[in-house]
């Protein structure tokens, strides 16, 4: 099976990371003031320019958004953010990233802070907390023929899921650096969970949203400087009844896949694929590229107006001729749980570098 994924880093936030690692961080905030009603949910947008040098094709964008909530009742509070999404134009094509969902947890009983990926960025910190907290990532792998020096708008968007018990301020912003080695397995790269030096197990002054497993592979500086803006939502103006209870695709399925465009255009494959509820999935695929075994990632990324669960599953299969196809998917689950479709696609790599690639659809029913 195959999937035209195209995911590498790109973090945007400020300065450097700490003597060896020199990090460029393109900054945007967004300040969002609501009064939480029952299942309420705002909706935030913020553009920024990148402005820099040129990113050559293979290298990673690591996409990072970090939050600071102020108005923390004593209680849990749960900070969710879904829909996301993360969009721009170049070298004549649209590209639109689904984030993965993210919730953020302010426990009053932490006393540490850790971040997981259990089929969405899952991050609890103490809810005592002073300073910025990880709220969700994304990895871009760099396409064929790089990407410009500057383009113009890159915009992230998503909505947030407020609680009913409190007024919050919510403070975010998002960051992006360039890497030349990445893994897009979230769960091996080691993403710091706060600011803080002392909360987690990274004892260091690194932000928030650092890939502390990679960091070491920067390559290069891209700063765009830094925009503000705020924005205030109101129960009556912008909070409106969420739907954040969603079907999982944890289970076993039978994925029919039809390929739109590529070597195999108009051909068809079987993928068995089961969806783990650790986020991690397993694949076997027979088809016109022969059969093959997988591992990889799914991740929830929201929920479409009917309800229907948003997610996006990634695993590379072994060729037998030698290579991967490094494949992506982004899907949409039926409320009754009984089937999902999806598109996407698939590029096929040899020794690090891609030489060919095609499209996907897909139809998928439960084993």
């Amino acid at each position: 099976m195959m999937t035209s994924w195209r995911r590498k880093v790109l973090p945007l936030a400020s300065v450097l990371m700490i003597l060896v690692v020199l990090a460029v961080y393109i900054g945007n905030r967004h300040i969002l003031t609501a009064k939480a009603a029952s299942g309420c949910t705002v909706s935030s947008s913020l553009p920024f320019n990148f402005k820099g040098n040129a990113i050559p094709a293979g290298d990673v964008i690591w996409f990072t958004s970090i939050l600071h909530v102020n108005g923390l009742p004593a209680s849990l509070t749960e900070v969710d953010f879904q829909n996301q999404t993360i969009q721009f134009a170049a070298n004549g094509q649209n590209y639109t990233l689904a984030v993965p969902s993210a919730s953020v947890q302010f426990d009053p009983n932490a006393t540490s802070a850790a971040t997981t990926t259990l089929g969405q960025w899952q991050t609890t910190v103490p809810s005592t907390i002073n300073g910025n907290t990880f709220l969700s990532g994304y990895a871009f792998t760099v396409p064929a023929g790089g990407l410009p020096a500057a383009i113009n708008p890159v915009t992230w968007s998503g909505q947030f899921v407020l609680p009913t018990n409190a007024s919050l301020t919510v403070n975010w912003e998002w960051t992006a650096s360039v890497y030349s080695s990445f893994n897009w397995n979230y769960s091996q790269l080691g993403v710091k969970p706060v600011d803080d030096s002392r909360l987690s197990q990274y004892q260091n002054s690194d932000r928030a949203g650092t890939p502390e497993n990679f960091k070491s592979f920067v390559t290069s500086i891209f700063r765009v400087g830094r925009l503000s803006s705020s924005a205030s939502a109101t129960a009556n103006e912008q909070c409106n009844q969420s739907n954040t209870q969603g079907n999982s695709p944890v289970a076993a399925w039978n994925d029919q896949v039809t390929f739109t465009s590529g070597p195999f255009n108009g051909q068809n494959a079987t993928t068995i694929i089961t969806f783990n509820s650790d986020g991690t999935l397993t694949e076997t695929t027979t088809g016109p590229t022969g059969t093959g075994n997988s591992t990889g990632i799914w991740y929830i990324t929201g929920f479409d107006q009917n309800g229907n669960t948003l997610f996006t599953y990634i695993f590379d299969e072994p060729q037998s001729g030698g290579g991967v196809v490094h494949v992506s998917q982004s899907a949409t689950l039926s409320q009754d749980n009984t089937q999902y479709t999806s598109s996407g696609g698939g590029q096929f790599i040899i020794n690090g570098q891609v030489v060919g690639q095609a499209t996907t659809t897909t139809q998928a029913t439960h084993l």
